[in-house]
């Protein structure tokens, strides 16, 4: 049906999906952390399938930690949860055009992979994040994630982890702002 509010709801909703699914470092660069010369190289030897393994199991990882992190927060009504401010925005919008996602999101993305993916590192479990022989989305570990990155490196790895995710909620956040208010920018005209 034509101009019924929920089109316009879906379409919002799709593109602010796909703002968020450039925010994340996994989804800017195929091996984030990982040199265009090393990726070659892991591919002359053979050990490609190993590193979509490892890739694959760091961005199921990412996203179940991330996902247990605000639904905890949002379960308590901690509105002040870090998290929760990070994506609720707090900084000005950048600047906001139609080149902006292919362009400065997808960049600014690529460059924040090699941080976040040394932090899942250093503070998840290496079976999870290591070890190729290992599948994380049918391991059944998800639903305790958080708590044995708490028990394998106390509250220190969650703070650490933590930290990392609201740097890409502030990126999310802010690009996501913008989009919106280009949009909202583009309708009054």
């Amino acid at each position: 049906d034509r101009g019924h509010d929920y089109w316009g709801w879906r379409f919002a909703g799709w593109a602010l999906h796909y703002i968020g699914d450039l925010t994340q470092p996994y989804h800017a660069r195929p091996l984030p952390g990982v040199s265009t010369a090393r990726a070659l190289w892991l591919v002359l030897r053979g050990r490609s399938a190993q590193a979509v393994q490892l890739v694959s199991n760091r961005h199921g990882v990412l996203e179940s930690y991330q996902y247990q992190r605000v639904r905890a927060a949002l379960d308590r009504r901690d509105w002040e949860s870090p998290l929760l401010q990070e994506l609720a925005g707090g900084e000005p919008a950048p600047a906001y055009d139609a080149d902006t996602p292919r362009g400065e999101l997808s960049r600014d993305s690529s460059r924040a992979g090699a941080a976040l993916d040394a932090a899942l590192e250093a503070h998840v479990p290496a079976r999870f994040v290591s070890d190729p022989a290992f599948e994380w989305t049918k391991s059944g570990e998800e639903a305790a994630e958080v708590e044995t990155v708490r028990c394998a490196g106390g509250d220190a790895a969650v703070a650490a982890l933590d930290a990392a995710l609201a740097i890409q909620f502030r990126r999310f956040s802010g690009y996501a702002r913008a989009w919106i208010e280009h949009v909202r920018a583009a309708g009054t005209r």
